[in-house]
C-alpha cells in the first residue's frame, strides 16, 4: 500500500514547531524559511534552524525539489524547493524554535504554509502545532490536522481536531493561515484556508 504524502512549502513556518518557548538559537519573528537547503532529511540539511523533534534517521520530512509549490498572488516568488511528508507510523517531528511570545491578551502568532495533498492519510493526523514545550506533545497548544476525508482541522489543548472545513480540499495549492491569539480566560485557535 502506498503511504500517503503531503507536500508543503513554507511562507512563514510550516510543519511542526515549539512556537513558544524560547530557546538557545531561537530565530527571530516574523520568519520566513524558502526551503533553500539541499535535497535530503529536513533535520540534518536544514540544522540549526530546523532540528530532530524525535528521530534523525528518517526521510518522512524531507527536502526536495519534487515539493516546490508556487504562491499564491502577493507572496513572495517561490524560488526554492519544498517540504514533503511521507507519513510513517513513527510520528517524526521536525521542531522550530523562536523567540518567546509573551502571553499578553492581544498578542498573536501567526503560522502560514502552502500544502498540497497528493493522497489523503488513512485516518486524521497531526500535520504541525504551535505550543509552549520543547518536547512532542499529543495534546498541543494548538494543533493542525489533515484528515482522510482531505480536511483541514485545528484543536487547542487536544489530541484530534475540534473543528474541521465543511469539505475536502480540491486537487492544488492552498493556503493555509493558523492563529493562536492570547486572551483574558482561554486563549483562541483559528483556521483560513485560502483567505
Amino acid at each position: 500500500m502506498k503511504s500517503p504524502a503531503l507536500l508543503a512549502s513554507a511562507l512563514l513556518v510550516a510543519l511542526t514547531g515549539t512556537l513558544l518557548a524560547p530557546a538557545a538559537g531561537a530565530v527571530g519573528l516574523p520568519f520566513h524559511d524558502p526551503f533553500d537547503y539541499a535535497e535530503g532529511n529536513l533535520n540534518t540539511v536544514g540544522s540549526p534552524t530546523w532540528v530532530a523533534g524525535n528521530g534523525t534517521s528518517t526521510f518522512e520530512i524531507a527536502v526536495s525539489n519534487a515539493a516546490a509549490l508556487t504562491a499564491p498572488a502577493g507572496f513572495p516568488v517561490a524560488s526554492a524547493k519544498g517540504v514533503r511528508r511521507a507519513p510513517s507510523g513513527s510520528s517524526r517531528r521536525s521542531v522550530l524554535q523562536f523567540t518567546s511570545v509573551p502571553a499578553i491578551d492581544g498578542n498573536a502568532v501567526y503560522v502560514s504554509f502552502l500544502l498540497q495533498i497528493q493522497s489523503a492519510p488513512g485516518g486524521t493526523q497531526l500535520l504541525g502545532y504551535l505550543d509552549d514545550h520543547n518536547s512532542s506533545q499529543g495534546s498541543p497548544q494548538a494543533g493542525i490536522f489533515l484528515d482522510s476525508s482531505s480536511r483541514i482541522g485545528i484543536a487547542k489543548k487536544s489530541s484530534s481536531p475540534g473543528f474541521t472545513s465543511p469539505s475536502g480540499l480540491d486537487p492544488g495549492t492552498h493556503l493555509v493561515v493558523v492563529r493562536y491569539l492570547f486572551q483574558s480566560g482561554d486563549n483562541r485557535v483559528d483556521l483560513w484556508i485560502d483567505p
